[in-house]
C-alpha cells in the first residue's frame, strides 16, 4: 500500500516486462513524466490466475499488454492509454482516455493495432 513509483521517460520509452501478477494497491502512485502515454508500456506474459490490478484513485498513463490475462481498472482513478488483454474488467467512478496514437503501432512496433470489439456490460 501507498507505495510510488516514478517512471521518467524522458530520455526515451520504458518498458517493463513482467511475468506474474501485478497489483498497485490502494494509495498507489505511477506517475509517467516526460512523455505520453506511448511511451510507457508493460508486457505481461502470464496466465491466469496472474492477474493485473490497477486499484482505486490510481491514474495511469501507459500501454498495457496482457494478451493472456485479466485486467482490472479500479474506481476513482483515470487511465490514459490502452489495453490489450484478454480480458478488462472496469469499475465504475472512473475515467479511460484511450490514446489514439497507440493504433499507430501494436505492441511490437508494427501498424497493425485496431479497434476490434467494444462492449460496456452491467456491473453488479
Amino acid at each position: 500500500n501507498n507505495g510510488h513509483l516514478i517512471i521518467d521517460v524522458s530520455g526515451g520509452p520504458v518498458v517493463f516486462y513482467l511475468t506474474g501478477s501485478m497489483r498497485a494497491e490502494t494509495g498507489s502512485r505511477i506517475d509517467t513524466i516526460g512523455g505520453g502515454p506511448d511511451s510507457f508500456r508493460v508486457y505481461a506474459n502470464s496466465s491466469p490466475p496472474d492477474e493485473i490490478w490497477l486499484q482505486p484513485n490510481l491514474d495511469f498513463r501507459g500501454f498495457i499488454y496482457a494478451p493472456r490475462m485479466l485486467v482490472h481498472i479500479q474506481p476513482g482513478g483515470d487511465f490514459l492509454g490502452g489495453v490489450w488483454a484478454n480480458e478488462v474488467e472496469m469499475f465504475p467512478g472512473g475515467d479511460v482516455y484511450i490514446d489514439m496514437d497507440l493504433f499507430d503501432y501494436d505492441a511490437f512496433g508494427t501498424y497493425r493495432l485496431e479497434l476490434a470489439n467494444w462492449r460496456e456490460t452491467p456491473h453488479g
